[in-house]
């Protein structure tokens, strides 16, 4: 029997370990961010409910190691306790210029609250990782890759791509017909 994973599969493993840039390991390195943001969800939770569970959490990415040497530690958290952060504030972290472009596309939707945060926050995701990677993305990649994690109420598949994700995309991406998607080289379109 296996042990299943924690953060990656065996043939994820494989591909980040590779120095190869094929298209398995950008997929590779997407779901990973995604799970890396549900796992800053789970360990708020732990840190609050279950201490000792979150200290060996702590413990393991503090004692993971690279040829023998301890692997760098990420810059204290300065962000507010979980229950200290304003309840209807988005939860993805994007750069102040995805931020400015979701933030204007988005004057045209007529959500309000929480449903136009998600709605945000899942445009911010797909357009932070056209930026990150390169790659043109259409709508079979980002719901494949965002749709899970970043889902708005109320919105299936489509309607979540063609409200949401398609407008922001068009606003600063040129779509090319032969990869299907919006390529997106920098914010200045």
């Amino acid at each position: 029997m296996t042990e299943g994973r924690a953060l990656l599969t065996e043939r994820e493993r494989e591909a980040l370990a590779d120095d190869e840039s094929g298209s398995y390991r950008y997929k590779t390195r997407s779901y990973l961010r995604n799970r890396l943001d549900r796992l800053e969800r789970d360990a708020e939770l732990l840190a609050e409910r279950e201490p000792e569970l979150f200290e060996r959490l702590q413990s393991a990415v503090q004692n993971a190691s690279t040829d023998g040497e301890s692997a760098p530690t990420a810059p204290a958290d300065t962000s507010p306790a979980p229950e200290a952060r304003d309840a209807g504030a988005s939860t993805q972290p994007a750069t102040d210029g995805v931020s400015a472009v979701v933030d204007d596309v988005a004057d045209e939707w007529d959500d309000t609250d929480a449903r136009l945060d998600a709605r945000k926050d899942a445009a911010k995701a797909v357009l932070q990782h056209a930026l990150d990677t390169g790659d043109a993305v259409g709508r079979s990649d980002a719901v494949e890759q965002f749709y899970d994690t970043h889902a708005v109420d109320g919105q299936n598949e489509e309607t979540w791509w063609r409200k949401n994700i398609r407008p922001v995309l068009r606003d600063v991406g040129e779509y090319s017909n032969s990869e299907h998607g919006y390529t997106v080289d920098d914010l200045e379109g």
